[in-house]
């Protein structure tokens, strides 16, 4: 673990301790619990405004637990909108202003929190949601806390992990025949190794149907590199460089590029543009993809669609990535009470679970995660627990504008080494990547 990792993980635990020993912790803090009393009739009328990334079925789930919130702050108007740019992942300045009113709170993700800090456009969360009731104990993914985490306190709020996983078209991928008659049958629960994963592949692949798509790019292939035993990155935290030509990531990469350079597995890109890889899923021309929570409810949007998930394969260990977003407390707010109030709110039990029951959210209150409103037994997919039994295997990756400048500049090369034929040797290739990736990565530091 690097300085920096184990210095997060230590913030975390300094402002979990102090909430701990200073404030008597609820589980499941009431949307009532407000020291300010904002619930009188008396308080003045206040409108806050949140910004959000989400779909419409998710925005309708946010604008729920508004009403919910309001029901017992009658005086707090809640009033989500979504970013005018769906894709924003870092806000700025003038993102946060609402009909020129500053925003109160505004979803981000962890790669948005350095440059949120730096430009000192948040206020910590911790004290505030500790006067709440909040338990950071064991109530919440300590991987999510940690990402949101830095100078000793929680800058903001994680509501939201999805890790990768595997979804499956369980009519092309029978499980019970990748092993022997007598062993184990993968499952969500116990995982599957990678040639049980690659066994799946080509069963599943013939003449119009491919067994699987795996994105063309660093994000895509992370979690099968960590998987394998290898790293993406010299430091997640402070990466001068990428790592792929390590023997570690060569001796993951090597079997996967193989599988998935065989024309007989995978659509081209010429045929995805045509048609996407999740059209091909529903339509039942492709047996596996890659994705997060996020994919659940456009493959529900099929009628009678039966549909499953599963780990990341196993390597020489259990490993994915994950994408963690949360509510930051805008610097800017003019109801900094009313709106720690609904901070709170938007981490409770009853909060968690109506965005669990869109079957988009993975959420980091642990509570929800084990309970039925998430694992939703009786719709697809099957394997609940391929999302919930992930966090403790969730690996960092680097974050920020720099990163993601990274992956797109690396996207050609990358794209390169799933064509065929492939006349280098696959180390000089990925030696390539990683000396090319330097440069960009000092430019970001010096930028």
């Amino acid at each position: 673990m690097s300085r920096k990792s184990t210095a997060a993980m230590a913030a975390t635990m300094i402002f979990a301790a102090s909430l701990t020993g200073c404030t008597p912790l609820a589980p499941d803090p009431s949307p009532t619990s407000s020291p300010s009393g904002s619930g009188q009739s008396s308080t003045p009328k206040t409108t806050l405004r949140v910004l959000v990334n989400a779909t419409p079925g998710v925005l309708a789930a946010y604008e729920e637990i508004g009403t919910a919130f309001t029901k017992t702050h009658p005086n707090v108007t809640v009033r989500f909108q979504t970013y005018t740019k769906p894709d924003l992942t870092i806000p700025t300045a003038s993102d946060l202003v609402s009909d020129g009113v500053p925003v109160d709170l505004f979803m981000a993700d962890q790669g948005a929190l350095g440059s949120l800090s730096k430009d000192k456009l948040i206020a910590p969360v911790d004290e505030l949601l500790g006067q709440r009731g909040l338990d950071f104990g064991d109530g919440y993914d300590r991987t999510a806390l940690e990402a949101f985490s830095a100078d000793a306190h929680l800058q903001c709020m994680p509501t939201e992990i999805s890790p990768k996983v595997v979804y499956y078209n369980p009519a092309l991928v029978k499980l019970r025949r990748l092993v022997p008659k007598g062993d184990e049958i993968p499952s969500a629960e116990n995982g599957w190794t990678y040639p049980e994963f690659a066994k799946a592949v080509r069963r599943a692949s013939e003449r119009t149907i491919k067994g699987v798509e795996v994105g063309r790019d660093l994000a895509a292939l992370a979690p099968f590199i960590l998987a394998g035993g290898g790293s993406v990155v010299d430091d997640a935290a402070a990466p001068t460089t990428l790592t792929l030509s390590t023997p570690e990531s060569i001796g993951a990469l090597r079997p996967l590029l193989r599988l998935l350079r065989n024309p007989d597995h995978t659509f081209t890109p010429e045929q995805l543009a045509r048609r996407s890889a999740v059209d091909r899923f529903k339509d039942g021309t492709l047996a596996m993809i890659v994705g997060d929570r996020s994919l659940t409810p456009i493959l529900r949007a099929k009628e009678n669609f039966i549909f499953g998930a599963m780990p990341i394969p196993r390597g020489s260990r259990s490993a994915t990535t994950a994408t963690i977003s949360g509510f930051c407390l805008s610097q800017g707010a003019k109801n900094r009470s009313d709106a720690a109030d609904l901070l709170a709110y938007l981490a409770s039990t009853e909060a968690a679970t109506t965005l669990a029951q869109t079957g988009a959210v993975v959420p980091t209150n642990i509570l929800v995660l084990r309970s039925e409103a998430f694992a939703q037994s009786g719709q697809s997919p099957r394997g609940a627990t391929a999302f919930s039994d992930q966090m403790r295997a969730i690996k960092p990756l680097p974050v920020g504008a720099v990163w993601a400048d990274v992956v797109a500049q690396t996207e050609p090369a990358i794209g390169q080494l799933f064509m065929r034929p492939v006349i280098d040797p696959l180390s000089q290739r990925l030696a390539v990547i990683d000396e090319s990736s330097k440069q960009l990565f000092a430019a970001g530091a010096t930028g």
